[in-house]
């Protein structure tokens, strides 16, 4: 199971270096939410083995950590569908679907959608056995 790090993680992602912006209580409830959408379980699908330096699942989660602080903090809901300088004016539509658009909102997001794709369709199965 995966521990999170607030360090670690403000050592990965500097735009939450600041802690008196970015509580350790507030990165840990953001990451407690991340493993809602990605199991933190030892029974998880996505690989966590620091021994043999295999830390598939932290990655993942430490992405959806940033993408949920960053949807958290930005006061925007939804992809900026037209902007306006002069008077100041945005619009954003919220895709109700499921899928990438959610993730598509922030870079971190959009890196796990990305890299969760190889989790999402299984293993391979060659002569009966499965490999992955």
């Amino acid at each position: 199971m995966v521990i999170f790090d607030p360090a670690l993680f403000r050592q990965q992602r500097p735009q939450f270096a600041n802690p008196d912006k970015y509580s350790d209580a507030f990165l840990q409830n953001c990451f407690d939410e991340a493993t809602l959408i990605c199991s933190n379980k030892e029974s998880s699908l996505i690989p966590y083995n620091p021994d043999r330096q295999v830390y598939d699942r932290q990655i993942l989660l430490y992405l959806l950590t940033c993408h949920i602080a960053t949807l958290a903090t930005s006061g925007q809901v939804g992809s900026i569908t037209s902007a306006t300088e002069g008077s100041v004016s945005a619009s954003f539509y919220v895709e109700q679907k499921k899928g990438a658009a959610w993730f598509a909102q922030t870079q971190c997001g959009y890196s796990y959608w990305q890299m969760v794709q190889k989790y999402k369709l299984g293993g391979i199965f060659i002569n009966g056995r499965k490999n992955h």
